[in-house]
């Protein structure tokens, strides 16, 4: 029968790492990303605890926890499995303006979002150019297409780079 680190693992872990761990009297769930760490820890009691770092994540691992509280069969509604974490499009526009976002040409969004993506991996790289390259090729993209039309760039520079 799932618990509440079992919702809990499944409602966050396609944006955060992911890790589970046995401690004295109690089982406990990690999710790390980006400088946020949260722990929930499950005692043998029935007792949940939530701690980590002051971010939105724990602040949304609170109130499912509260409601598990407040009612074991929390997770069983329908509005608790709604509660999903964001697409990777949309954790990119959590970082950057919708219109910068808009302004990039469809290949180089793709690009920006599957870079996203292998760092949401949690693998550790011995080289992180799958996912650093992609992106410098969106910024150094967006540069040519802003400066290309005015005078400090020559178009013709970036149309040779192009087709080279």
């Amino acid at each position: 029968m799932a618990d509440v680190l079992d919702h809990l693992e499944s409602m966050f872990s396609g944006e955060y790492n992911v890790q589970r761990v046995e401690i004295r009297n109690a089982r406990r769930l990690t999710l790390e990303h980006m400088g946020q760490a949260v722990t929930i820890d499950l005692f043998t009691t029935g007792k949940v605890n939530v701690a980590g770092t002051d971010c939105p994540l724990r602040d949304q691992i609170n109130k499912h926890a509260e409601g598990f509280r407040k009612d074991p069969n929390y997770f069983k509604k329908p509005v608790a499995t709604a509660a999903k974490g964001p697409t990777p499009e949309e954790a990119i526009l959590n970082k950057i303006k919708k219109e910068l976002f808009e302004l990039l040409p469809e290949h180089d969004r793709q690009a920006l979002i599957a870079a996203y993506q292998v760092m949401l991996s949690g693998l550790d790289f011995v080289d992180y150019s799958p996912a650093i390259m992609p992106v410098g090729q969106v910024y150094e993209g967006f540069w040519a297409k802003s400066l290309s039309g005015r005078e400090c760039v020559p178009g013709r520079f970036y149309k040779n780079l192009a087709t080279a």
